[in-house]
C-alpha cells in the first residue's frame, strides 16, 4: 500500500506492538471531533489502550500498516465474527441476521 511516497506493509500485529498500537488508538480517537472523551467513555478508551486483548477472541485479527523503517502508520481490527465486537448494539446484530 502506498500513502503519498511512503510504502506500507499491511500485516498482523505482533504482540510486542500491542502497547504502541493502544497508545496510537487512544491518541487518534481522543482527537476526533464530536467523539466522546476519556471521561465520558472510560471503558472504551481502556479497550483501545489494550487493543491487543481483542486478538484473544476467535476470528479476530489486529492488522497494522508499517513503513519500511518500522513506523506504525495505522491499524484496523478485523472481526470475523461480530459477536466479539462488543458494541452491544443491534445494528451489528441485524447485519449478521441475529
Amino acid at each position: 500500500m502506498n500513502i503519498g511516497t511512503t510504502k506500507y506493509n499491511v500485516r498482523e500485529a505482533n504482540q510486542n506492538e500491542f502497547e504502541e498500537l493502544g497508545e496510537l488508538m487512544v491518541n487518534v480517537y481522543s482527537q476526533l471531533e464530536d467523539f466522546p472523551d476519556k471521561n465520558e467513555q472510560p471503558n472504551y478508551y481502556s479497550m483501545l489502550a489494550n487493543i491487543g486483548n481483542l486478538t484473544k477472541n476467535p476470528k479476530t485479527k489486529l492488522l497494522i500498516a508499517v513503513s519500511p523503517n518500522g513506523k506504525i502508520g495505522g491499524s484496523v481490527v478485523y472481526f470475523g465474527d461480530m459477536k466479539y465486537h462488543g458494541s452491544g448494539g443491534t445494528k451489528a446484530q441485524r447485519a449478521l441476521g441475529c
